[in-house]
């Protein structure tokens, strides 16, 4: 098999998803399915993905998230000729309305622009493919659009790249719409942040929307072939999306150095309860000691964890020597690992 960005044959299989095939090339990190599996995705998932009820739910989350991105393309563009590609119901290009002087145009196929409604704006129901076909040579007359070979001083692609058939071409074609010094905005999950290392049901593999999983290294390949050069990259991971993607994937974690980071993740979101009463006692990061300091509390309010100076009192482990000095140069009750952590300095003790 050939990778479909750099043309070599490095390629392998990456995952199965839900019986879909996942491929990655081992030499631009571009994750893509095949062309089998996306005539498969309408018959077998169907196309019930986006709902405006649901969308609702979530607009409190994705407003402050598209305010941040907002604040960053501020930095590069205060102003201008806007065309938003796949613009779904409108969230993101009604607060950059609002957030300074752009005249919003957008194109989509499917879903109505909700947010837009008091925004003035230029709608074209169709998809990106189909807007690239009839622009080819540069005539728009048939969009009703005002004028010929109308340019972008900022283009958006949200979540836009990974659906399409052919992003290389169609990111060719989208640059001739930039004017000089233009910006290209483009949000896309990276599958190889963090989240997708640690999850292994990382939510954004969605077999049956997503055709192309990018990772820092194809984005950078695919912007220069277009001549493009990245100005701003980021990869943005808020806790809830930890939150939602930490469920259930604690039991396939074997590193233990990742399922204590994927554990303190979970502590740090207010996960680690539900998670530990899911997970096998085998699984848990931080074995016994781990239980009784963090989780007993949450079944007993009256159940106390000793303070530091008196659990001096009572053991050493890690750092011996350090906790003899905290505890006056005494001796605990006991220790625990005594081989494992400075095992000269129990010696004279144990031997004696």
């Amino acid at each position: 098999m050939i990778c479909p960005l750099c043309r070599k044959f490095n390629v392998r299989r990456l995952r199965i998803e839900r019986g879909i095939e996942i491929f990655e090339c081992r030499q631009c990190e571009l994750g893509f399915t095949n062309n089998v599996t996306n005539l498969m995705r309408p018959h077998q998932f169907g196309n019930t993905l986006y709902d405006f009820e649901g969308y609702k739910k979530e607009e409190k989350k994705l407003r402050k998230r598209f305010e941040r991105m907002i604040e960053i393309i501020i930095k590069y563009k205060k102003s201008g000729e806007v065309l938003d590609i796949g613009a779904g119901f409108g969230l993101f290009s009604s607060i950059l309305a609002r957030s300074g002087r752009y005249q919003i145009d957008i194109i989509e196929s499917n879903l109505k622009p909700y947010y837009l409604r008091s925004i003035p704006h230029a709608f074209y129901k169709v998809t990106l493919e189909r807007f690239l076909a009839m622009t080819k040579l540069r005539d728009r007359g048939d969009l009703s659009i005002k004028g010929k070979n109308k340019k972008y001083d900022l283009i958006i692609l949200m979540d836009v790249v990974e659906h399409l058939e052919n992003p290389f071409e169609s990111l060719k074609r989208i640059k001739s719409f930039l004017v000089k010094g233009g910006i290209l905005v483009i949000q896309t999950p990276n599958y190889k942040s963090l989240m997708a290392r640690i999850c292994h049901d990382w939510a954004w593999w969605m077999i049956e929307d997503h055709k192309y999983f990018f990772s820092p290294k194809s984005i950078r390949i695919i912007l220069a072939k277009v001549g493009l050069a990245a100005k701003f990259f980021i990869t943005y991971e808020d806790l809830p999306d930890f939150k939602k993607n930490l469920d259930g994937n604690f039991t396939l974690i074997n590193n233990i150095f990742l399922r204590k980071i994927w554990f303190l993740l979970a502590i740090l979101s207010g996960n680690s309860h539900k998670i530990w009463l899911k997970a096998p006692a085998l699984d848990y990061p931080f074995y016994e000691d781990g239980f009784w300091a963090l989780e007993a509390p949450k079944y007993d309010p009256d159940y106390k964890i000793a303070p530091f100076k008196e659990a001096l009192e009572f053991g050493f482990e890690k750092f011996p020597r350090k906790c003899f000095e905290l505890n006056n140069r005494k001796l605990p009750f006991g220790c625990h690992a005594w081989k494992k952590y400075d095992e000269e300095f129990w010696k004279p003790y144990i031997l004696n």
